[in-house]
């Protein structure tokens, strides 16, 4: 629900701590989707859910409830039709090789937004800018909370989009590798 206080079923589901202000994320259309590659750079795709575009729906903390179905405690990659769970959990792990997927994913964004934390980065990530300038793609880095957004309202649109978000504010409980989840040892 928009405006006004949502409560935070992603977290519920998660089994986190929640103090009952998780923050919704704006809800958009549907449009075409298809599957895209997994386990590329530290990343394991979750997408292909049904024909209609990624979006985040809700978010909290520490996840990020993807179309209102499934609940990620982790970093995660947008991208316009997958998501896939992303290794860093703070800005200083975010790094030219954990973003270097935009640059080979079909079709490339033209435009990726990084969200780094509840506050964004003191500094700018000039290594990331410039790399992915050079192949075509332009990159803007702000908060989660804004990178969400941003996010959703170009997919929305139709544009080919790309984000890499930190979890807004690390709990401490979130799996700190999500493979390890997936694939344990």
């Amino acid at each position: 629900r928009l405006g006004g206080r949502v409560v935070g079923r992603a977290a519920r589901r998660a089994g986190a701590p929640h103090d009952g202000r998780a923050t919704p994320a704006l809800p958009f259309g549907s449009r075409a989707f298809s599957d895209s590659p997994m386990g590329f750079m530290g990343a394991a795709n979750l997408g292909g859910f049904d024909e209609r575009r990624v979006q985040v729906t809700e978010y909290d903390t520490g996840g990020f409830e993807i179309r209102n179905d499934i609940y990620v405690p982790s970093s995660v990659i947008l991208l316009s039709n997958s998501v896939f769970l992303w290794r860093p959990q703070t800005v200083e792990d975010v790094t030219l090789d954990s973003v270097r997927i935009f640059t080979v994913v079909h079709p490339r964004p033209e435009y990726v937004v990084l969200g780094l934390g509840e506050h964004g980065a003191e500094v700018r990530l000039t290594e990331i800018y410039f790399a992915l300038r050079d192949e075509g793609i332009s990159v803007e880095q702000m908060d989660t909370s804004n990178a969400i957004h941003t996010f959703n309202i170009l997919n929305d649109e139709g544009r080919e989009v790309g984000a890499a978000v930190l979890t807004p504010q690390p709990r401490g409980d979130e799996v700190r590798d999500p493979f390890e989840a997936l694939w344990p040892a």
